[in-house]
């Protein structure tokens, strides 16, 4: 997941194909329009109209990766007319998911991605209500096959959490069953995130790895 604005569009397009070509068309792409004004300050980047940059950045993406020769003219980057390669395998281009919430990020996505990329779950009717207002969004857009691609943060336990749990903490039970309705709701696609793993502080790496394999068979 990158926040684009930090990046110069050809330089990113072309490493982006790059790993395309080297992985044979197996490149996932997200991104995100960032939200940390000192991150913008340290990478030296306006933290003003990051949206519109961002925008703007993934349509000159877009045309470096599906156009030879390539000429493009924006507000904010300029390309003129040059043969760039390589071109990635994945055609028209890699998948691109757009991280963030709310209605700007759903309209960048039915835009320019491949789906919604959401991080953390405060609850269940939460997402699903955001997950809803992305398929509407897509359907106006006349894109009827968006995915949701959910980064969740899961704590297990030895034993079950009490009813006041967050989504995707407690028992391998509990979790199996959040992870059910979270299908439910529409999640295509689920990210576990190895940091926030773990059922003991003093847990070795060898523990840390079983929980991992125990996660990926209670997700199926």
């Amino acid at each position: 997941m990158l926040v684009l604005p930090y990046h110069s569009p050809i330089q990113l397009a072309r490493r982006i194909a790059t790993l395309d070509v080297l992985s044979s068309g197996r490149v996932l792409l997200g991104v995100g329009a960032g939200w940390s004004r000192d991150e913008f300050e340290a990478a030296g980047t306006p933290f003003e109209r990051r949206g519109a940059r961002c925008d703007e950045f993934l349509r000159a993406m877009i045309e470096l990766w599906t156009k030879d020769p390539v000429k493009f003219d924006g507000e904010f980057y300029h390309i003129p007319e040059s043969r760039v390669g390589p071109k990635p395998v994945q055609k028209p281009h890699p998948p691109i998911y757009i991280a963030g919430f709310g209605q700007y990020t759903f309209d960048r996505a039915a835009r320019f991605g491949n789906g919604w990329n959401p991080a953390g779950i405060s609850s269940f009717e939460a997402l699903e209500g955001m997950i809803n207002q992305f398929r509407k969004t897509a359907e106006r857009a006349g894109r009827d096959s968006m995915e949701v691609v959910l980064r969740a943060f899961p704590m297990v336990f030895k034993g079950p959490a009490g009813s006041n749990r967050t989504p995707m903490t407690g028992s391998p039970d509990q979790v199996r069953e959040d992870t059910a309705r979270l299908r439910e709701i529409g999640v295509t696609h689920l990210i576990q995130a190895p940091p926030a793993m773990g059922f003991d502080p003093t847990a070795s790496i060898d523990d840390m790895l079983a929980l991992m394999e125990q996660l990926i068979e209670i997700s199926k």
